[in-house]
């Protein structure tokens, strides 16, 4: 009895040490507090900054990348939710300005013409590079079919194979009447017709010579058609039979990245041709 006495009291005593040690000898400490100034520096603000920051009713710019995000259209249905959006700084009419081209997520693309000084146009309905529909992941631009005047390659995203397929605005160029003085003002969708209407989750498109035959081939980097497969490497048999390898192979048609080789004929490049 007399000792479970004792070990109460050594109990009380040692609940009471660390009682004073947090009340009382912590509250005399010198240390500093969580909540005192940590050192940082101040925040410097340059007297003749060499970049500035211009309103959209400056510039004439408004676009904004709005993520929807519903029932039917989140992380868990679209595994590239939030890997969206992108822009394409592009001079679509050859003025030596470079206009520029913003693709949305769950909106309306905009291309915004240079007028010089910083001030731009929404050509978008006239030109007809909207492309409202489905989910969009990024824009290259190309001069694809080497006339001359620059593209728009937009891939796209999303768990429906129908409303990822990728597209292609070629650029219409001059009026037939103005020659190259004049530009037409408009894109066609041309990308089924080039080859191009790949139907793969789409992350980005490089468009480079592979094979060194003086026109460009189209490499396209695709995510993952499965969110299980999006942080995870699966294994096989190497073999020998015993060590295990990483095991590449696509589950899914559209899973791996691909590689387009454009075969246009000599004589069509530079005139149009695909």
């Amino acid at each position: 009895m007399r000792r479970r006495y004792l070990l109460w009291l050594l109990g009380i005593l040692l609940l009471a040490c660390c009682a004073y040690y947090f009340f009382a000898a912590r509250g005399n400490s010198k240390l500093p507090e969580l909540t005192a100034d940590s050192g940082s520096e101040p925040t410097l603000t340059a007297k003749n900054p060499r970049l500035q920051l211009l309103s959209p009713s400056e510039t004439g710019i408004d676009f904004q990348n709005q993520i929807l995000e519903d029932n039917e259209h989140n992380i868990l249905l679209n595994i590239n939710q939030y890997n969206g959006g992108g822009v394409a700084v592009i001079d679509v009419n050859n003025d030596q300005l470079p206009d520029l081209y913003f693709v949305s997520c769950s909106g309306k693309n905009r291309l915004y013409l240079n007028q010089g000084n910083f001030k731009f146009k929404d050509i978008t309905e006239a030109a007809g590079v909207g492309s409202e529909d489905g989910f969009e992941a990024s824009v290259t631009a190309v001069d694809v079919n080497a006339d001359g005047w620059l593209d728009l390659y937009v891939c796209r995203a999303g768990p429906d194979e129908a409303g990822r397929v990728s597209k292609l605005f070629v650029n219409n160029g001059p009026l037939p009447s103005a020659g190259e003085a004049g530009w037409s003002g408009t894109f066609t969708e041309r990308a089924n017709e080039y080859g191009l209407a790949d139907k793969g989750p789409n992350t980005g498109a490089n468009f480079f010579d592979a094979d060194n035959d003086g026109d460009l081939d189209c490499f396209l980097l695709n995510h993952p058609t499965d969110l299980d497969l999006s942080n995870r490497i699966l294994f096989k048999q190497g073999p020998d039979g015993k060590t295990p390898i990483p095991d590449l192979t696509p589950l899914d048609e559209h899973d791996a990245d691909k590689l387009y080789r454009n075969e246009s004929h000599p004589s069509l490049r530079g005139a149009g041709g695909g």
